[in-house]
């Protein structure tokens, strides 16, 4: 009935009612003989609930929902923002499900008409599938040569699909391919892909992506992959993506999935949503042994627990909202996890009670090297601020991420910046700011710190000019009033302002009054009692400290990025001035490349661990070079170039290179690597280049590679390192030495060492009977960090902006990628 409702001659007997479907219900156009054959394919539908059949049909004819609701179905993630990393205003990073059920029951649906729907049926019977285990399509060849379906039609599906099609059966992307053919718009496709996941089947076979992951198997465990997706409610593409960051969950049974997933329910307090969250983020849990068979021995799992619930202290509620910050802290080893808990309350004296709150504020703490990253974090701000140990661990407890924040491109920056800006005479004055106002070092130099010392500082003067005051022993600064009051440094540049114009407009108060400490407010929640760090009561210490805004005289004025980093630069003729008769008695020459990657989508809580992803990296030369020269050396060294024609794209006379990642397994860290690669090679073609017009044997090149990446710094800066990796014959026999070798990205840092081999040694390699080039007397080729060639706000304006052009990059290679596969 279902199936023939519809047929023409069934809707004369009701042609003069308003509305058929009211009367005789949704339904197809199929003729009797027809349904049967429909029912002979797929006959699991006579077993299926009446109703839920009618409920698909009616959802299938009923117009769209709102255009709002179909448009947040578009698989392309949003790229346009206002900032690096932040939402536009207005907007939510939080992901809505949409509620289908509720909408179907106001009348919305995919906008099918019957024909379209009897037509989709007919081809594609498995579009009326109700469970995971129906929605096998038929073998692609039907759909080529029966159906006529082109590959750039398919094509074309699996671009505008991605997110419903990455992962299933090869028919299942033709399928939709031919739905699309017949008249179906890629919106409608989506809306019922988002609506029943059940109208796709996962990929059985193990293809390359996987295979290149590890992963050596040629079949997958249907029924386990069914009832991952069936527990966690996710796509096939979110169990693709599980598979390329664990390969080793393609051996786990069902049966120990579904205990695994009920003892971590049961243990940690997960609701179902926020199990799905973790496992998405953290596949490798699901690799944790959670119960033993001999009483005698704990799991992994128990043995976590054990340490955060009684070592710790932590209660049930702290580490879910822990795991939900940081799912991996449940798998770091009882080793590295005692280690810091001992340095947070042996070194730092923090007490017991606090030392859960730490882990609950910023569990990223537990995955950081104690040696190579806390410990000198520490250090630094015990020598910059003059701090005891005691005293760290107050601005620990007070704000504990400021263990997690970068001491190269976060901590030094700042530091350098205070002690400048403000005119400090000695460190402990430092100390003093910091101590007092710890979220100080969170704080953006460019947006949040810069604007309030220059906003003090302009009250000032404004004071002293009402005031006649021409003393300077009297006159009150900036740095009188952070050192008298930390918490104007942390606080809102719109509250400071306020709190400035109300003294403005009050004679009787001078500036100095007004933004002293409040005495009323919230007291402090954590002090020092006994040489131990000790929580005093309820409200945190920020919020007590009022906040308010400070400025230099003589600091306000912004200069441009290039030209503040040129002129923290070593000093060197350019090539581009080589002919200049003022230089011709130069022997040095200095070119400075500052590096950086990204990639997009980003890594960010809210995304699923595997997802597709592009890199894009930028290049800047800090000096002046030929544009035209720096273009043939970067296009001859690669076909990743970035065109100045697109938008955004590389500006060679500005020395800007930006380029897509052209390897694969894009990540942050290959591509920051990959960054430095590549801009060692075209320095190294454009010194080729320069060598044919110009002879350089005369000149001691100096080569800098400066990259804001602590992962690229702590392996390239070993210049000695570097000369053994490229001594080597071939990739093959490529010795990392300090790790496992897959950790250093062999296929990117050998070249990288090839090409500073090449450097070094004043040759470049002749090829089709060329001869070697001499590109100088001799070439010193360094690597440093950002924070090493500039300091305090340039490096973070470096920085910033540096990692805003990889990202734009980034953005450009996945639109370019997209737009294959673009369609209505």
């Amino acid at each position: 009935d279902l199936f023939t409702r519809s047929r023409p001659f069934r809707q004369k007997a009701v042609q003069n009612e308003e509305n058929i479907n009211e009367i005789i219900g949704p339904g197809l156009a199929f003729s009797e003989s027809a349904a049967r054959t429909i029912i002979s394919y797929l006959p699991e539908l006579c077993l299926y609930d009446f109703h839920e059949l009618e409920e698909r049909i009616r959802f299938m004819l009923a117009p769209l929902p709102p255009t709002d609701i179909v448009s947040s179905l578009n698989d392309a993630p949003s790229s346009k923002r206002k900032r690096p990393g932040r939402p536009p205003a207005g907007s939510s990073t939080k992901k809505v499900e949409i509620d289908w059920a509720k909408l179907s029951w106001d009348g919305y649906g995919a906008g099918l008409t019957v024909e379209q729907a009897t037509e989709a049926v007919r081809t594609v019977p498995n579009i009326l599938s109700l469970r995971l285990t129906d929605s096998k399509k038929p073998n692609v060849l039907y759909y080529m040569q029966e159906l006529q379906v082109s590959a750039d039609l398919s094509m074309l599906a699996e671009n505008n699909l991605e997110k419903y099609l990455l992962g299933t059966e090869a028919s299942d992307v033709w399928a939709y391919a031919y739905l699309n053919k017949i008249g179906l718009q890629w919106n409608q496709l989506r809306v019922l892909l988002d609506a029943f996941p059940t109208l796709t089947c996962i990929a059985t076979d193990v293809d390359w992506r996987l295979s290149n992951r590890g992963l050596r198997k040629d079949k997958l465990d249907e029924y386990a992959l069914i009832f991952l997706r069936k527990r966690l409610q996710i796509r096939a593409m979110d169990v693709f993506t599980m598979l390329k960051t664990h390969p080793r969950l393609s051996y786990y049974r069902t049966s120990n999935l579904m205990k695994k997933f009920d003892v971590y329910q049961e243990k940690l307090g997960l609701s179902s949503r926020e199990l799905r969250k973790v496992v998405l983020r953290m596949p490798s849990m699901l690799g944790m042994s959670v119960r033993c068979d001999k009483s005698d021995i704990k799991s992994a799992l128990d043995e976590r627990l054990d340490f955060f619930f009684d070592e710790v202290g932590m209660t049930q509620m702290e580490l879910k909202q822990a795991l939900l910050k940081q799912p991996s802290i449940l798998q770091y080893s009882m080793e590295s996890l005692r280690s810091k808990l001992h340095f947070l309350h042996d070194e730092l004296f923090i007490s017991h009670p606090l030392l859960s709150r730490i882990i609950t504020t910023a569990p990223a703490v537990l995955g950081l090297s104690l040696a190579e990253n806390i410990r000198p974090k520490v250090a630094t701000l015990m020598i910059r601020c003059r701090l005891e140990p005691e005293e760290i661990g107050l601005i620990t407890a007070t704000v504990p991420s400021i263990l997690v924040l970068s001491t190269k491109r976060k901590i030094e920056p700042c530091l350098s910046y205070l002690s400048v800006a403000l005119r400090l005479p000695d460190e402990a004055s430092l100390g003093r700011i910091v101590k007092g106002a710890p979220r100080v070092l969170t704080q953006s130099i460019d947006a949040s710190l810069e604007p309030k010392i220059r906003l003090m500082d302009d009250a000032l003067k404004q004071e002293r000019r009402e005031m006649n005051s021409s003393s300077d022993d009297e006159q009150v600064k900036v740095m009188d009033l952070c050192v008298e009051n930390p918490a104007l440094l942390a606080t809102t540049n719109t509250i400071l302002a306020r709190r400035i114009r109300s003294c403005q407009n009050n004679s009787d108060t001078t500036l100095r009054e007004v933004l002293r400490p409040a005495s009323k407010g919230r007291k402090q929640k954590f002090e020092m009692v006994r040489g131990r760090v000790r929580a005093v009561g309820e409200g945190s210490l920020e919020e007590c400290q009022e906040e308010r805004l400070a400025g230099v005289e003589g600091y306000g004025n912004t200069r441009d990025m290039a030209d503040a980093i040129a002129s923290l630069l070593s000093s060197g003729p350019s090539l581009s001035d080589l002919a200049s008769a003022n230089i011709r008695n130069a022997t040095s020459l200095s070119i400075t490349a500052f590096v950086s990657g990204h990639v997009f989508p980003p890594d960010t809580a809210g995304n699923v661990r595997g997802i597709n992803q592009v890199g894009g990296m930028a290049i800047q030369i800090a000096q002046r070079l030929s544009g035209r020269q720096l273009q043939i050396a970067a296009e001859s060294s690669t076909t990743a170039v970035i065109s100045e024609k697109e938008e955004p794209g590389s500006n060679f006379e500005r020395g800007l290179i930006l380029l897509q990642f052209p390897h694969l397994q894009p990540s942050r860290r290959r591509c920051d690597l990959c960054s430095c690669e590549l801009a060692l090679k075209i320095i190294l073609n454009f010194l080729q280049e320069s060598a044919s017009s110009y002879d350089l044997s005369q000149f001691n090149v100096r080569v800098e590679i400066c990259s804001d990446s602590s992962y690229v710094y702590k392996i390239v800066k070993d210049r000695a390192n570097l000369l053994r990796w490229g001594s080597y014959s071939s990739i093959d026999d490529f010795v990392y030495g300090a790790g496992p070798t897959y950790l250093a990205n062999p296929d990117i840092l050998y070249p990288l060492s090839q090409y500073v081999v090449d450097l070094t040694t004043c040759q470049t390699r002749g090829s089709s009977g060329v001869p070697p080039v001499c590109i100088g007397k001799s070439v010193q080729v360094t690597f440093k960090h950002v924070s090493e060639v500039c300091s305090g706000r340039v490096s973070e304006l470096t920085t910033r902006q540096m990692n805003e052009y990889a990202r734009q990059a980034a953005m450009w290679a996945y639109d370019k990628d997209r737009k294959k596969g673009v369609g209505v």
